[in-house]
């Protein structure tokens, strides 16, 4: 029996003790179980510092489904099922796939055999758990951090520019990064853009503590936010005095932020149709707007040094639009959406008038009825309140009815218009576009297209996946 052994670690740095699930831990207890079995050990795949909640891209268990769809190996064996994964969702929709290509799937430790319908049944309970665990954890450590806000305690799971951390405490400040804030500070509140301050950290040699060339563009906007900076740490809706040296002024932090809600005409305009849906099929990530020489394109974020693809794509926003806009039209026709392919107006005016004016009168019938019994049952109210009261009710009964019969007449004559949904869709905003689209796309992959040379067609290049 050939074998693939997946490990996984969420957090690698500065845990230890006899609970933590170390790499070594989980690697000597599966070799002992393969022993044990006379299974071979064909390839290991090892995530370390990665998540196993839902949307968390693991490469290595990607590679390891990559393999598994090449037949390279029979079984698949963790530590625990936990470390497959913590969202129910996802790990049965991966163990599925795996059992569809005939491959099995072992915990070592939790003594699972899914070939089994006892099996099958602990492996749901036991994803279900995981799951719940997870949950468990993220809300004690949401709790944890927000009472550390409210303190004036600044978070840096992952370090913070211009400050030196130790174990997600802000201990000090970076003498030369300071600097570099405080400039751009400077330069952002005198009106240089933030593409111009990317390029002016660049040639002042800094580069971004993750790796990569320059600052991307979404960090640099995320760095110009940040009240840390100010002294300010963010409690909810509100900010606090933080515990923490500040780099720049209040004010000054205050004026960058007036900045923000300005946009060119070109930022206006840089969602497309297919935004928040098109992924890159090298890495998985969501492909951001990019323009060059007034054409917008999709691209893979590995262009921004913001995440390593091993195959990072570029296509152009117009073409890949029109492509699923095409797509989602002949879905919809399939689907008869909405039915007939037609879509009826509202009501008419005659008509919504009609319907206010009954309201009307049933209001006053009520009226009437309830000064009746005042009078004549109750006896609370005399005879010259009573009909000074009717006379003005039955006035505005009579007016309304004539109204009434009016409107009546004319909404009669008016019939209700239809128009066809496919010669509407052009005039629908887009974000009601993109709404729509969204109840039948789930995602869509785009593939790297030829280096030189004519390009393949698009339906060659990307992948739809449709809504079920």
């Amino acid at each position: 029996m050939r074998v693939a052994s997946y490990i996984r670690v969420s957090s690698v740095g500065g845990r230890g003790g006899e609970s933590f699930l170390s790499p070594d831990i989980q690697r000597d207890k599966i070799k002992a179980w393969a022993t044990y079995r006379e299974a071979e050990i064909v390839q290991w795949y090892t995530d370390l510092d990665v998540s196993g909640r839902t949307g968390v891209h693991r490469p290595e268990l990607e590679r390891l489904m990559a393999d598994a769809r090449l037949q390279r190996f029979d079984t698949v064996a963790v530590y625990r099922l936990s470390r497959w994964g913590r969202s129910v969702r996802d790990t049965a929709t991966r163990y599925a796939e795996l059992r569809e290509l005939g491959i099995g799937l072992v915990s070592v430790s939790e003594d699972l055999d899914t070939s089994t319908a006892g099996g099958k049944f602990m492996q749901a309970m036991l994803f279900a758990m995981a799951e719940f665990e997870s949950e468990r954890i993220g809300e004690e450590w949401r709790s944890v951090h927000a009472n550390r806000r409210r303190r004036g305690l600044a978070s840096a799971t992952r370090g913070i520019f211009g400050y030196q951390v130790d174990k997600s405490v802000l201990v000090g400040v970076d003498a030369a990064e300071a600097r570099a804030i405080r400039e751009l500070y400077q330069r952002r509140a005198a009106g240089a853009s933030i593409p111009t301050l990317r390029d002016w950290l660049h040639d002042e040699g800094y580069r971004p503590p993750r790796g990569g060339s320059k600052f991307p563009i979404a960090t640099l906007g995320r760095m110009l936010r940040n009240p840390v900076y100010a002294g300010l740490v963010k409690a909810g809706d509100d900010l606090v005095e933080g515990q923490h040296e500040a780099i720049v002024s209040r004010e000054l932090w205050e004026q960058v932020q007036k900045l923000h809600g300005r946009t060119t005409t070109l930022n206006r305009y840089r969602s497309g149709l297919g935004s928040g849906l098109v992924k890159c099929a090298g890495c998985g990530y969501a492909m951001t707007s990019w323009h060059s020489e007034g054409i917008r394109y999709y691209r893979c974020p590995a262009y921004q040094q913001s995440r390593d693809c091993p195959s990072p794509t570029v296509i152009a926003m117009p073409k890949l639009d029109a492509h699923l806009e095409a797509s989602f039209l002949r879905r919809a026709r399939r689907l008869s959406l909405p039915k007939g392919g037609k879509v009826t107006r509202g009501r008419g005016r005659w008509q919504r008038q009609e319907s206010t004016r009954t309201a009307r009168a049933e209001v006053l019938r009520r009226a009437l009825d309830q000064l009746a019994d005042a009078r004549f049952r109750s006896g609370t109210i005399g005879q010259e309140e009573y009909d000074r009261q009717a006379s003005r009710l039955l006035a505005d009964r009579a007016r309304v009815e004539s109204d009434l019969e009016e409107a009546h007449a004319l909404a009669a004559q008016e019939r209700p218009r239809t128009v066809e949904f496919y010669s509407v869709w052009p005039n629908l905003p887009l974000t009601r576009r993109q709404q729509m689209i969204r109840r039948l796309i789930r995602e869509v992959r785009v593939k790297p297209g030829k280096r030189g040379g004519p390009q393949p067609p698009i339906s060659d290049r990307v992948d739809i996946e449709w809504v079920a």
